[in-house]
């Protein structure tokens, strides 16, 4: 009950949150002009009349408010319109309400998914601690300030955030158990999730992280299915032309991008701490699991070096396996106040729940930890 009870408050206060917000202040993202196009297009409206529409709304709003942007507005197509062709779930979710909404569709479903994503969250932490930390942390990690702007935006970034969370969970639960049906729970959410941002090589990095540190017969089959996705994912986008240029100074802009990304995680203090947690508790399923959604910001930053994007493509990812580290530590420190016997926990925690072998750690200091 009282599991529950929690989840209710996290997903109440997200509501409200971003609620007020969405009415106060909602963000008309530059991209969004595309998916605008796309969703009414869903919707069985015709092209010319769909981009007519899209043009007046947008030209009154903050996102084309600088002079240089607005021959985008005039061109026959909007720009990245091949590159989003492959994101297809989140403007044919929203054209399912642009009947009612209009273009504030897109932002009910933005806020829907915010919502989803909480609740997702705080299922994930709670693999790792109690139910009040685990609510905790996820009502911190959701109220971000980048979470909430994109809660309340008409990008599908939201969305890819809420299922990159199912996923996750999805993930961790097959590495934990084995069973057939959460194969099939992750092969439906990885499906979907690279169709609403094609990122199927994060998944496989995470894949590849979990059979490295030593549960490779539970990696093979998530690592597989993944990787089929990235083909899947590689050939539509030839097939719709849907090209990503690469920058001319993509080695400055690579440089750039690198360097923000570290002195976020080191600045918020988050970073350092999740990341020890993690490495301590290395040996669980789950712990390698989120280290290797960390280790997904090296192959987006290769793939995505814009300084610009660091805190939607790369920062926003990475905050639910930050969230993993910290609700281990918490739970450490409810559990056995004190540095020294939160070290000891932590390290019999880790040999003692790894779900590979099934057994606790026959080191002398382990099993000394666990006896305390």
């Amino acid at each position: 009950m009282r599991v529950r009870l929690v989840g209710a408050a996290v997903a109440l206060v997200c509501a409200a949150v971003i609620g007020l917000q969405l009415r106060f202040d909602p963000q008309w993202a530059f991209d969004g002009f595309a998916y605008a196009i796309r969703t009414q297009l869903d919707a069985g409206v015709p092209y010319a009349q769909a981009h007519a529409a899209t043009r007046a709304v947008y030209a009154e709003s903050a996102a084309f408010a600088e002079p240089r942007n607005h021959p985008w507005l005039d061109t026959p197509t909007p720009k990245w319109w091949a590159l989003f062709a492959v994101r297809a779930v989140y403007p044919w979710l929203a054209s399912l309400l642009w009947p009612m909404l209009g273009f504030g569709a897109l932002f009910a479903i933005s806020a829907a998914a915010y919502v989803a994503a909480a609740v997702a969250l705080y299922a994930l932490l709670l693999r790792f601690a109690r139910a009040e930390i685990a609510g905790g942390i996820a009502l911190l990690l959701m109220l971000y300030p980048e979470s909430r702007l994109i809660g309340r935006s008409n990008l599908t970034d939201m969305l890819g955030d809420a299922l990159w969370i199912v996923t996750l969970l999805a993930m961790m639960r097959f590495a934990a158990g084995g069973r057939r049906g959460d194969l099939l729970f992750f092969t439906a959410a990885a499906l979907v999730l690279s169709f609403t941002r094609p990122i199927p090589y994060m998944l496989l990095t995470v894949a590849i992280v979990l059979a490295a540190v030593g549960h490779p017969r539970r990696a093979l089959p998530l690592a597989a299915i993944s990787a089929a996705l990235c083909v899947l994912v590689i050939a539509v986008m030839r097939l719709t032309g849907a090209n990503v240029p690469l920058p001319p100074d993509y080695l400055l802009q690579l440089a750039r991008s690198t360097l923000g990304t570290v002195d976020w995680f080191v600045a918020s203090l988050a970073g350092p701490i999740a990341l020890y947690a993690l490495v301590a508790a290395r040996a669980r399923s789950d712990a390698a699991i989120a280290s290797g959604a960390l280790l997904c910001a090296l192959p987006t930053l290769v793939l995505n070096p814009l300084p610009g994007d660091v805190l939607r493509v790369v920062v926003l990812p990475m905050l639910p396996a930050l969230g993993c580290g910290l609700a281990i530590l918490c739970e450490a420190l409810a559990r056995k106040p004190g540095t020294l016997h939160v070290v000891e926990y932590m390290e019999a925690c880790s040999a003692s729940v790894s779900t590979s072998a099934g057994r606790r750690s026959r080191s002398p200091r382990s099993m000394n930890a666990a006896r305390h």
